[in-house]
């Protein structure tokens, strides 16, 4: 056995079939050193991984020991082979669990958005491990993006919790006047409002960005299947119907709030500033309804599948 041959070989096939070292390592389970030092001929691969490295190339073991393709070889399946299938499965329980590790990061940061220093660490810590578990095969992108959507929908309440102040909409309105009473009780209440807002507008170009990336790479299969997409799509309507209102109902009673500027109409002032807090209530009623909703269609949908398989 010849380690150079073989290892010339073994870059051929990789090119052949457009993978990179980085790709074919992820498909194997080693590094891209490992891979890079079989191609160069510093060693033979170990016998456990040889079997996996000739189903991914589609040659025989012997073959790749003897760096060429031996007459009377087959070396293409007519259809997945075990390990193919094993590899797939692994793929598709590193990304399931980079996936589900992003989102308990995304809801610790959503937990903490008040601490400066935590909150940005677990948005960064959820990003990675999306990055660590997005592997290069096994797994069609629209089951990928959907499980993404949630974590994505979380860290966009984070960040807007978090970065954006409105402090430029406050000195905009009130100018030096901001910081002293009543404006600044009037401006903590604009900014959670404001808030709010902006992540629902958010939310919905986060959805619009990954449907057109999902379109852009040639899948026809939609983002969120009907019913996903009916229950998800009424739950934003209602929260964006219910912000509307607030708007609404709020606004000129925070130009009488301002009217009354006089220590002696203090609590008159804080019934006004407060008439509908009550509303805040029924937002976080609405995210807590739509989720429980889409999970309880998910288990039906997967029940009524496993019914099925075993009727057959």
């Amino acid at each position: 056995m010849d380690a150079q041959k073989t290892g010339a070989y073994l870059a051929m096939l990789r090119k052949v079939r457009g993978m990179t070292q980085q790709e074919a390592a992820d498909r194997l389970g080693v590094s891209n050193k490992t891979v890079s030092k079989w191609e160069s001929g510093g060693g033979f691969p170990d016998i456990t991984v040889l079997p996996a490295l000739a189903e991914l190339y589609g040659v025989t073991a012997d073959d790749i020991l003897a760096g060429e393709k031996l007459k009377g070889a087959q070396t293409e399946s007519d259809g997945p082979t075990e390990v193919q299938k094993y590899l797939e499965r692994r793929d598709e329980f590193r990304f399931r669990l980079g996936a589900a590790m992003a989102m308990v990061c995304a809801m610790a940061a959503v937990w903490y958005r008040g601490d400066g220093t935590l909150c940005p660490l677990l948005m960064t810590a959820s990003l990675l491990a999306v990055w660590v578990g997005w592997s290069n095969g096994g797994y069609r992108l629209a089951p990928r993006l959907r499980l993404l959507l949630p974590v994505g929908a979380a860290l966009l309440y984070a960040a807007v919790w978090h970065f954006v102040s409105f402090n430029r909409l406050g000195n905009l309105l009130w100018k030096k006047q901001m910081y002293a009473e009543p404006y600044f009780e009037l401006y903590q209440v604009l900014k959670e409002r404001g808030r709010w807002s902006l992540w629902l507008v958010l939310l919905m170009m986060l959805y619009g960005i990954l449907r057109l990336l999902l379109k852009r790479c040639g899948e026809k299969e939609p983002l969120l299947p009907r019913p996903y997409f009916g229950i998800t799509l009424a739950g934003w309507c209602a929260s964006a119907g219910l912000c509307v209102l607030r708007w609404c109902l709020e606004v000129p009673k925070w130009w009488a709030y301002l009217s009354l500027n006089s220590y002696y109409q203090g609590r008159r002032r804080m019934e006004l500033l407060y008439a509908h807090m009550n509303l805040d209530e029924a937002a976080l009623g609405i995210l807590w309804v739509t989720g429980i909703v889409l999970a309880l269609t998910w288990l039906w949908k997967n029940a009524r599948r496993t019914l099925a398989k075993d009727g057959e």
